[in-house]
């Protein structure tokens, strides 16, 4: 019995939790369908008020489906680049909703060329563009930092230089598995490419080949003291054609495209982050603003115009469809209350109480004329007689 009762109450609880969780979501379900029946003739209510509601509704959907379409869909875009990355923005961009694309650097002294192409372009195989880069940092016992370029398929890294300690480096590709490394503290092995062990004093020369175009991190983690790193990235990327273009803009630090709305396919942004061939030292990744700067009179015809549209025919149905509720007869004034003397009420009414006084003393006498005792004249079964009454007895 001991060992059963635990497993009883359990399913008692679990029961009563899920009777609970019923509850609630039929709670919600029904007032759901509440707020939705007031538009139709489920409830009672005056014409006047479903239309007034119906209106309410549509431009509450109207303007919400609006603006998620506005900020959510086709908003703006943060693109994170190093230094001479060659990055393709098709995200949130509409031929049908975006009238142009604003791409703006996060300040002016960020600055890149900008290709506006009609189909995403390929990479040229034989082209190969030289990056040089100096990154110096110090790194924290079982800490980490890391380096990231945006590289194409086919291009090389190669790393040279020396560490004052041991350290790990670790090639990670693509924003999700670098994301699931930094949240396991750098236990992700199966978020890890390519890995790689660099020795104190050591003269480091790692090369890597690019196989797929993504985003890469090379991080490097110092498990075992405070140290400094002292490298040099080479980088030989490949490149897309940017031949097709059907707008260039060089050496901006904002751009704007504008998107023809009869093409049958959207156009995307080609932005190429500047940079020279002398020697860079620690540079930082910049931010490109790309922005959908919406069609206004679009806009305004399906989220505004079409949802009144909408409104006028279904409030005419309901006009005509649906009737206003029929007043409620109310009683007379005088049969709001039952009657006191209705007879279906006799039986259940008290009557009122009634003091029933005794008859004077000497006003009873009885047949001997001798006044009777005070017992006497309350019985009811005495034969009494008044004495002030005069017997009148006729004579023949």
């Amino acid at each position: 019995m001991q060992n059963r009762l635990p497993s009883g109450r359990g399913n008692i609880r679990s029961r009563d939790h899920q009777i609970e969780s019923d509850d609630c979501c039929v709670a919600c379900c029904c007032c759901c369908c509440s707020i939705w029946l007031y538009l139709f003739c489920c409830r009672s209510m005056k014409r006047t008020l479903r239309v007034k509601l119906l209106w309410a509704y549509m431009m509450i959907l109207g303007l919400t489906t609006g603006v998620v379409t506005g900020v959510v869909l086709f908003g703006s875009v943060d693109t994170e680049m190093s230094l001479s990355d060659m990055r393709i923005v098709d995200r949130k961009l509409s031929s049908v909703f975006c009238d142009n694309v604003d791409i703006e650097s996060e300040n002016f002294d960020s600055m890149f060329d900008a290709y506006f192409m009609k189909h995403k372009p390929t990479i040229l195989p034989g082209i190969r563009e030289t990056y040089n880069e100096t990154y110096s940092k110090f790194i924290e016992e079982k800490s980490d930092v890391y380096k990231q370029f945006y590289l194409l398929t086919g291009s090389t890294v190669k790393i040279t230089g020396q560490v004052d300690s041991y350290i790990e480096l670790s090639l990670i590709r693509g924003q999700d598995n670098f994301d699931k490394y930094l949240d396991s503290d750098m236990q992700c092995i199966e978020c890890v490419l390519e890995w790689r062990s660099m020795f104190k004093y050591g003269v480091e020369n790692i090369n890597f080949d690019i196989m797929d175009t993504d985003l890469y991190f090379f991080v490097f983690v110092s498990r075992l003291e405070d140290t400094w790193i002292d490298l040099h990235f080479r980088l030989r990327r490949t490149v897309y054609d940017t031949s097709q273009n059907i707008g260039y803009c060089p050496d901006a630090t904002s751009c704007v495209f504008d998107f023809d709305m009869s093409t049958s396919e959207t156009p995307v942004v080609l932005i190429h982050a500047k940079a020279s061939n002398k020697q860079h030292f620690d540079v930082e990744p910049i931010t490109i603003q790309t922005s959908c700067v919406g069609r206004s009179w679009l806009f305004v015809i399906i989220f505004f115009g079409l949802p009144t549209f909408l409104s006028i025919i279904l409030s005419i149905l309901i006009i005509s469809r649906c009737s206003d509720p029929q007043p409620q007869q109310e009683l007379p004034q005088n049969s709001r209350y039952p009657d006191e003397r209705t007879p279906l009420l006799w039986d259940t009414i008290r009557a009122p109480a009634v003091v029933v006084l005794p008859p004077k003393y000497e006003d009873i006498v009885r047949a001997d004329n001798n006044l009777p005792s005070y017992e006497e004249a309350t019985s009811s079964n005495t034969s009494i007689q008044p004495s002030n009454v005069n017997i009148v007895v006729q004579q023949p």
